[in-house]
Parts: structure tokens; C-alpha cells; sequence
């Protein structure tokens, strides 16, 4: 009596990432194992969804279907997990450098702000230590983040800033 044994297949989710905000990646896996031309499309599951936190999300194969003359029934199917990587999304801030002549009124201090998810963002404070009538010369031009805009957790995103200089020249 002739007995076939089921051929083993190792069906693997393949690791994904993505940052921040970021639509959900095409899972894939690696068939590891498979006979001759037979082939499989997989079905995947993970809890991730556009704006979900970064963090880490498990890749989980659900389902086989064969393709063409293969049979499921033909394998002994293991199945093991892959890990989607949501990073944090840069989050920059762009401070301006300003030119005045001595003696001129503190200009208005201009910034880039790129970066943000949706309508997430940070409060912020533009600082410099000049005032009317100080020396000529350079000033420091800084931002300082004082809080988040509703629905934006810190976590999901890296702050970048560039602060810029104001310089006071001489008449």
C-alpha cells in the first residue's frame, strides 16, 4: 500500500513598515515548501488602520487559496507571523532668519511647519532675547513646543526644529 504524506509548507507574513499617518502597506509572505508550479494567494490580518499609533502590529496569514491545480489539502500548512513597524513621522519647524537695522522694532518672526498628520500639530512659542534699542549683532531665534493640538499624541511623532537668527545691523 502506497501512502503520500502531506508536503510541508511554511507560510511566513512578510515584515512591512510604515510611518505615521500612512495607508496601509500590501502584505505578502514567503511559501516556503510549495511543489512544482502550485501556488497560493494569501488573505492577511492586522490590526493596523491609516492613523493608528506608531508602534508594532502583528501580520497574521488567515487564509490560503489555491491558485490553479493546486490543493491546500496536498500540504501541511505552518503558518508564522510577520510585524508591521509604524515609526514616528517627522514633525519640522522652520524658524526664518530676520535681518533689522539698530534700533528697529522686533520683527514679526516667520516659521515653516511641515509634517503633521491631518489636523494634528503642536502649539509652539517663538522666543528671541532682543528688544528695541539692544546692540548690533546676532540673536538666537528659538522655538519652544508648549502643547499639542486636540487628537495629536507626542509618541506618533519626532520634532525636528530649526531655529533661526536675527541679525541687528549697525546704521
Amino acid at each position: 500500500m502506497l501512502t503520500v504524506s502531506a508536503k510541508s509548507l511554511k507560510v511566513t507574513a512578510d515584515d512591512k513598515s510604515v510611518v505615521y499617518g500612512d495607508g496601509i502597506p500590501e502584505f505578502t509572505a514567503v511559501f516556503d515548501g510549495l511543489y512544482g508550479d502550485d501556488s497560493f494567494e494569501a488573505t492577511y490580518n492586522c490590526n493596523y488602520e491609516q492613523g493608528s499609533h506608531a508602534g508594532e502590529y502583528t501580520i497574521t496569514v488567515t487564509e490560503l487559496n489555491a491558485n490553479g491545480q493546486s490543493q491546500k489539502s496536498d500540504y501541511d500548512v505552518t503558518y508564522e507571523t510577520g510585524m508591521l513597524t509604524v515609526s514616528q513621522r517627522t514633525f519640522s519647524i522652520t524658524v526664518e532668519n530676520e535681518t533689522i537695522a539698530f534700533g528697529d522694532d522686533a520683527p514679526h518672526y516667520s516659521v515653516s511647519v511641515f509634517g503633521a498628520y491631518a489636523n494634528e500639530g503642536f502649539n509652539y512659542d517663538i522666543l528671541c532675547d532682543y528688544s528695541k534699542g539692544d546692540d548690533p549683532g546676532t540673536y538666537d531665534i528659538t522655538v519652544t513646543i508648549i502643547g499639542t493640538k486636540e487628537g495629536t499624541d507626542n509618541n506618533d511623532y519626532k520634532i525636528v526644529i530649526y531655529n533661526g537668527t536675527l541679525t541687528v545691523n549697525s546704521i
